[in-house]
C-alpha cells in the first residue's frame, strides 16, 4: 500500500509539472524541452508557485491556530487566487492571459440539457460477448482500486468505526449498475481525491455526498465561474498532494527497514510507474511472496554444532519447499558425528521431507553417524 501511494504521488508530480508550467494539451516533461530551452509560461508558473506557497502556509501553526482560517481549506484559497489572476489579469494585461490555460466546461441551462447528453443503454449489447469481458475487467479494476484506497485511508486517518469492505463493495456494485443504466461512467474510489478530502478535514462519508452535490450544482449553474479557474492552480493542488503521498522521508524509512520491506516497496513503485497500477501491485505482491518464502526457508530449520554433536532444529511445519534448505544442512554434517533432531515445533512434516530424512538416515550408519530423535522410522 505504501508503494502504491508513493507511485501515485510520483505520477502526479510528473504529470502536473507541465501543467503547472503552462503546457497545453497532453504535453509531458519531455515536450517542454524544445531546442535545448525550457518552454514555459511565466503567468502559469507564477500562479502554480503562489498556490504551492498558500498550501504550505495552511500547514503552518500560525494558520492552524486561527479560528477563521482553519475553517477554509487551503486548496480552495489557492484556487480562488488563481481565479483572481485569471479575471484581473485578462483585464490589466490581456497578453498574459493567453499563457494561462483554463478549465473549459460545457454550459447547461437545465437538468434536462444535462440529462440529454447521457447515452441510454443499448440493450442489444447483451448479445455481444465482448461486453461481459469489459464488465468483468471494470469490476475487478474498480474493486481492487477501491479496496486499496480504503486500506490506504486507514493509514492516513484513524476511522471509528472502521470502514467495512463488504459494504463498500455492495454500494459500489449498486452504484455502477445504476450508472450504466442511466448512461453514466463507472465509479471507483480514488486515493488522490480521498487524500485531499482527508487533508481538508473530512470526518464522515457525508463529505462524499456533499462533494457530489457540489459537482452537480456547479456543473449546472456555475460553469462560467469554474471556467475562470486556471489549470495551473489545480496543478499546484495535485503537486502538493503528490508530495504528501511520496515524501522523501517515506523512502528513507523503508530503506532503513531492510531488504524485506524496501525491495517489495521499490518493486511496487517501479512496477506501477512502468507497467501501470494493477501490474505494479502484482509485481509488488509477487516480490513480497518471494521474500516471505525465502525467509521461511531460512528460518524453518537451524543446524547448531557442539564439538562432534549437531542439533538440527525444526522451527515450523515442513513442506516439499524446504527440501533444498534441508539438503544443504544435512550436507554439512561430517562422518563420525552425533545428530540430534528437535522436531517438537513441527506438527506436520511433508512426505517428501520424510523421504529425504529417510535416505539420509539409511546412509548414516555407513558414515558412522549416530542419530537421536530421528523424525522417521528407519529399517
Amino acid at each position: 500500500i505504501k508503494g502504491m501511494l508513493a507511485a501515485i504521488g510520483i505520477l502526479l508530480i510528473f504529470q502536473q509539472i507541465p501543467v503547472a508550467l503552462g503546457a497545453k494539451g497532453e504535453s509531458d516533461l519531455a515536450s517542454l524541452l524544445t531546442g535545448g530551452s525550457l518552454n514555459i509560461s511565466l503567468p502559469a508558473g507564477s500562479v502554480s508557485l503562489s498556490g504551492l506557497l498558500i498550501l504550505w502556509l495552511w500547514t503552518t501553526p500560525a494558520v492552524k491556530r486561527n479560528k477563521w482560517l482553519g475553517w477554509v481549506p487551503g486548496p480552495l484559497v489557492a484556487v480562488l487566487l488563481g481565479c483572481l489572476a485569471t479575471v484581473f489579469g485578462a483585464r490589466l494585461m490581456p497578453e498574459l492571459s493567453a499563457g494561462l490555460p483554463r478549465i473549459s466546461l460545457p454550459a447547461f441551462d437545465s437538468i434536462q440539457a444535462l440529462t440529454g447528453e447521457l447515452e441510454r443503454p443499448d440493450w442489444l449489447a447483451w448479445q455481444n460477448p465482448a461486453v461481459y469481458i469489459v464488465a468483468l475487467t471494470l469490476a475487478i479494476v474498480a474493486s481492487l482500486e477501491t479496496l486499496l484506497s480504503q486500506e490506504a485511508l486507514k493509514k492516513m486517518q484513524l476511522q471509528n468505526p472502521p470502514p467495512s469492505p463488504d459494504k463498500e463493495m455492495r454500494a459500489q456494485g449498486i452504484g455502477n449498475a445504476l450508472c450504466g443504466f442511466l448512461g453514466g461512467l463507472p465509479i471507483t474510489a480514488v486515493i488522490v481525491r480521498s487524500s485531499v478530502n482527508v487533508s481538508a478535514g473530512a470526518q464522515s462519508k457525508l463529505s462524499i455526498l456533499l462533494h457530489g452535490m457540489l459537482l452537480l450544482i456547479c456543473g449546472l449553474w456555475f460553469s462560467g465561474i469554474l471556467n475562470a479557474i486556471p489549470l495551473a492552480s489545480l496543478a499546484a493542488v495535485l503537486l502538493y498532494t503528490g508530495c504528501k503521498l511520496a515524501p522523501p522521508g517515506l523512502f528513507v524509512s523503508q530503506m532503513r527497514q531492510g531488504a524485506q520491506q524496501s525491495v517489495p516497496f521499490i518493486a511496487t513503485v517501479g512496477g506501477i510507474l512502468i507497467f501501470g497500477m494493477l501490474a505494479g501491485i502484482g509485481i509488488g505482491l509477487a516480490t513480497q511472496v518471494l521474500f516471505s518464502i525465502y525467509k521461511s526457508q531460512r528460518n524453518a530449520m537451524h543446524l547448531t554444532r557442539y564439538d562432534d554433536h549437531y542439533v538440527l532444529s525444526f522451527q515450523q511445519n515442513l513442506t516439499f519447499m524446504h527440501n533444498l534448505r534441508l539438503k544443504g544442512l544435512l550436507a554439512q554434517i561430517p562422518e563420525n558425528s552425533v545428530v540430534i533432531v528437535d522436531h517438537d515445533s513441527a506438527e506436520y512434516i511433508d512426505p517428501d521431507v520424510k523421504a529425504l530424512l529417510k535416505d539420509f538416515g539409511e546412509g548414516a550408519k555407513k558414515r558412522g553417524i549416530q542419530l537421536n530423535q530421528w523424525p522417521v522410522k528407519l529399517p
